[in-house]
């Protein structure tokens, strides 16, 4: 149970690296319909990973919890650069996005994940 919610903070629907190609062999992702202001989902994780270590950077210590939709699990290498080298505690709760296949992975990286 957190006591203290005066440095903790939310974050969510990353959707890292969501592209993919749809059955009708057309381009479908985040980047497409409503995050357009980036040229590439390239881009998209990049602005992502810039806010969140700016964040972490004046927040030492802080607790997080991303609120599902995280996107693709091999980007999940963020958490741990924030628990390691900003002392951030981090938790998970899954969204309509995220797999239960991908479950183990989350419990990896994150502190606690809830479903």
């Amino acid at each position: 149970m957190i006591n203290d919610l005066s440095n903790t903070w939310f974050w969510s629907d990353t959707h890292y690296n969501h592209m993919y190609l749809s059955k009708q062999g057309e381009w479908r992702g985040v980047t497409l319909f409503e995050r357009t202001k980036f040229a590439s989902i390239e881009d998209h994780d990049a602005a992502l990973d810039n806010l969140l270590f700016s964040w972490a950077e004046k927040h030492y210590g802080a607790t997080l919890f991303h609120l599902g939709d995280w996107g693709d699990v091999d980007h999940l290498w963020i958490i741990r650069q924030l628990r390691w080298e900003y002392g951030i505690e981090c938790h998970f709760v899954m969204g309509n996005h995220d797999k239960m296949s991908d479950f183990d992975r989350f419990q990896r990286y994150f502190d606690k994940v809830y479903t």
